[in-house]
């Protein structure tokens, strides 16, 4: 009973901390912006299918914070940076959800 009641705990500690399963396939990158100022975070899907993903922008430092839906395309790179509206320095995280995946959190370095 004790065993079966910690495993049950587990898992729904794993589910309320960022789901269970595989992390989201989807690999950030930065770059140095060619137009504009700061850094581009490329969005790698790794993945074979399309994912709409959630993705949460943060730079706690200034209390910043952006988030919205992004779809990527199978086995694509998508790319956030000055011009479409964040100019990325180091330090701030970019956080990536789907509901079938455990969300993954990246700082920009």
């Amino acid at each position: 009973m004790e065993r079966t009641l910690t495993s049950a705990l587990a898992l729904v500690a794993a589910i309320l901390l960022g789901g269970c399963g595989k992390p989201v396939p989807v690999k950030v990158v930065t770059r140095e912006s060619f137009v504009g100022e700061g850094l581009v975070a490329q969005l790698h899907n790794e993945a074979p299918n399309r994912l709409v993903v959630n993705v949460v922008l943060e730079n706690e430092a200034l209390g910043h914070r952006k988030e919205g839906h992004v779809a990527l395309a199978p086995n694509s790179v998508y790319e956030i940076g000055w011009v479409e509206g964040w100019r990325f320095e180091r330090g701030e995280t970019i956080t990536i959800s789907h509901s079938d995946y455990r969300s993954m959190t990246y700082t920009i370095r």
